[in-house]
């Protein structure tokens, strides 16, 4: 069976019940479903992005099965990672951003921080900014990878724990760091094969390029 790539695009009404599962999977404080509509319909500086992985459904040969194959789709899309961001003038803002725990370590949390680069990108950001617990080093050695630095931390941040939290910057976003964007996504793409509909850079590309080259 050939597996279908993942899907990087907007995120989409009937994406937040899937959202919301993962938001309150991973932050002891989480958004409510008012606040992501309101993110992605009434915010005008807002951009909210997810990440789909296709599964199949499972087959089932009987005639009830057949008949349901033939009504309904032959896959399901699971959301399995989500980001958004907000734009104010050259500063692209990544406000939150987290992948399922069932699907962790798979490329999807890295997908999706790529595609919100790309995305600050098109819309003129030259640089992005995001805050992340001082504890949390997993999430900062991904920052890191895409040439963020810690330029400042806010004592206290997150009101659950009173943890610090770290501000981080990725800058300049000029055409030699969208080059060595290009090339992560190129690695990227050969361990997780995407479909990219949402930064409007097209980084899927960036591996065919390379292959052709």
């Amino acid at each position: 069976m050939t597996t279908e790539p993942h899907l990087l695009r907007s995120m989409m009404p009937a994406d937040v019940d899937q959202v919301l599962q993962i938001d309150q999977l991973s932050f002891p404080v989480s958004w409510s479903k008012v606040t992501f509509l309101h993110e992605m319909n009434e915010n005008p500086n807002a951009y909210m992005g997810v990440v789909l992985k296709s599964e199949p459904v499972p087959e089932d040969n009987s005639g009830l099965g057949i008949i349901r194959r033939l009504l309904h789709p032959k896959s399901i899309d699971t959301v399995v990672a989500y980001a958004g961001m907000w734009i104010h003038g050259r500063e692209a803002h990544i406000s939150t951003i987290a992948s399922h725990p069932q699907f962790r370590r798979q490329g999807f949390g890295e997908l999706m921080l790529l595609g919100m680069i790309g995305r600050g990108i098109c819309l003129g950001a030259d640089h992005v900014v995001l805050e992340v617990r001082i504890g949390n080093l997993t999430a900062q050695n991904l920052y890191r990878k895409y040439e963020f630095s810690a330029i400042g931390f806010y004592p206290r941040y997150y009101h659950d724990n009173n943890e610090d939290a770290l501000y981080m910057v990725a800058r300049p976003l000029d055409e030699a760091y969208q080059t060595r964007l290009r090339g992560r996504a190129t690695l990227l793409a050969a361990q997780t094969p995407f479909t990219d509909e949402f930064s409007g850079l097209h980084l899927e590309q960036a591996l065919t390029t390379s292959s052709k080259e």
